[in-house]
């Protein structure tokens, strides 16, 4: 019940290398159930209080019926809301819900020691690269090891973990970002990027 996206990268869409194309009837179902009506009432924003999903109903089904849009729903009822402590709860709701996808992730795999000099980081079309150039250094007795993310929202639960077991982490990307991450409610001030700007150069 929580929506996904899958990110990809250009070298991937344009790769040439040999896939393994599961069989449907291999993967696991999906389960769901549908909601049903309480004493004739429906609570559309009632959540499983383990995962916090909420339970499907399909629009137009008899006494299921809700509202459907982008307007922000009061809890449980889900009644159109303008309040805004109903909006802070709402949104750290659904952000409780995504963060507690870590328990559908399986733990990372570190291909080398679990512990040591350096751990090389990587997601998407750098795998290869990464594997072959560990590898490599791995048989002239480096201490080098690779994990490889396949979740980034939200990152495995013990990713945290096996980076403190290396001194050094290096993660290979096209592009070396630097962010300004301020977290207020308030949108950017100009004064705020004009000083990181200047930081950086």
């Amino acid at each position: 019940m929580t929506p996904v996206f899958i990110l990809t990268d250009a070298f991937l869409a344009n790769g040439s290398e040999p896939w393994m194309i599961p069989s449907l009837d291999d993967l696991p179902p999906i389960k769901f159930s549908y909601a049903e009506a309480r004493d004739g009432q429906y609570m559309p924003y009632e959540r499983d209080e383990e995962t916090l999903a909420r339970r499907w109903a399909i629009p137009g089904m008899s006494g299921l019926e809700h509202r459907i849009g982008g307007l922000e729903r009061e809890h449980i009822s889900g009644n159109v809301s303008y309040d805004p402590d109903n909006h802070d709860l709402m949104v750290r709701l659904r952000a409780e819900k995504v963060a507690g996808m870590t328990r559908e992730i399986p733990p990372t795999e570190v291909y080398g020691d679990a512990t040591g000099d350096l751990l090389v980081l990587g997601w998407g079309s750098t795998y290869g690269a990464i594997r072959t150039s560990v590898e490599a250094l791995r048989s002239e007795g480096k201490s080098v090891s690779h994990a490889h993310l396949k979740w980034l929202n939200p990152l495995p639960a013990d990713l945290g973990e096996h980076l403190l077991k290396f001194q050094k982490v290096l993660i290979p990307e096209v592009i070396d970002a630097e962010g300004l991450n301020l977290v207020r409610g308030k949108p950017f001030r100009k004064s705020q990027i004009i000083a990181k700007v200047k930081e950086i150069l």
